[in-house]
């Protein structure tokens, strides 16, 4: 039955998944994240969003910083380790990345017009990391 095989030797024909298969892909490729909760992954995307936010785009930088503080809002709001989580990352990117520093506190300034100790708590936690 020669025909059923591709060229490397295995049957070409679409077949279940055992627990020897490599790690499960999308139709393109892509493979799925298996590794890491969803709550690991909100945050790992919420951290990418706050440090990228002020790069080149095709919007403007207004409407990201709006879409921003819209997204961490809601997030801030449903768990403290969320919001531990967006706290130390701004603060790393404020010491870090000087460059955007107006970005930052433009996007506290909001978060803070919305949740009024926001502010405080992360100019507290970049004193703090100061010291």
């Amino acid at each position: 039955m020669a025909h059923y095989k591709d060229g490397g030797g295995r049957d070409s024909r679409k077949r279940a998944r055992d627990d020897f298969d490599d790690a499960p892909r999308h139709k393109r490729g892509r493979y799925f994240d298996q590794g890491s909760s969803e709550s690991e992954s909100t945050e790992q995307k919420l951290e990418s969003l706050i440090t990228r936010v002020g790069e080149k785009g095709s919007k403007t930088l207004q409407s990201n910083l709006q879409a921003l503080a819209d997204v961490l809002h809601t997030e801030i709001g449903s768990s403290s380790s969320v919001k531990d989580k967006v706290l130390r990352t701004i603060c790393f990117c404020v010491t870090t990345l000087t460059e955007k520093i107006t970005i930052y506190s433009t996007l506290v300034a909001i978060l803070n017009a919305r949740q009024y100790n926001f502010g405080e708590e992360v100019s507290d936690m970049v004193y703090n990391s100061g010291r």
